[in-house]
């Protein structure tokens, strides 16, 4: 069965006889499979760039169209090179934009803030709270710390009590 690196390099760093050895290795490990990477397209790179600009308010088939190319080709090498789709990364910076609005406390109403955020609607807002949450944002925004460095989120476990 064939072990894969993360595997082997806990191994070898377990097995190192002090905490210097085991940085070493790390180090090393780390260092060879940075120089081992290959060059993400230039397309792909410019359209994390424009979708990081926008805070995912860019239409993907706006850029799928700036790019030039197919956009089944797009989305595959996309997902292929960063690991998830467009899209995905796009709902992720929305949702990111919307915590640290919640966190600075600049906006009251949801519905404002999946606005403000480029949702064409709160249910949207919605979703995405519970799929990268696990809770509607309203129960996030009351979970913020009183310091707003970041919230005390209880996930259901699925189960009744």
């Amino acid at each position: 069965m064939k072990t894969t690196f993360a595997r082997e390099l806990t191994d070898r760093i377990y097995d190192a006889p002090s905490w210097e050895a085991r940085f070493d290795l790390l180090d090393r490990a780390l260092s060879a499979r940075l120089n081992e990477a290959r060059e993400v397209p230039a397309a792909v790179r410019w359209a994390w760039q424009r979708l990081v600009a926008s805070s995912g308010q860019s239409s993907i088939a706006s850029i799928v169209r700036d790019v030039g190319w197919s956009q089944r080709h797009f989305i595959a090498t996309f997902k292929h090179e960063l690991g998830l789709s467009p899209k995905v990364f796009a709902r992720m910076l929305r949702f990111g934009q919307v915590v640290r609005h919640l966190r600075a406390g600049t906006m009251t109403e949801l519905a404002d803030l999946a606005f403000g955020a480029g949702y064409c609607d709160q249910s949207h807002l919605n979703r995405d709270a519970r799929d990268f949450a696990g809770i509607p944002p309203g129960e996030l925004r009351k979970s913020l710390l009183p310091d707003g460095g970041g919230f005390a989120v209880q996930q259901n476990s699925g189960t009744s009590s």
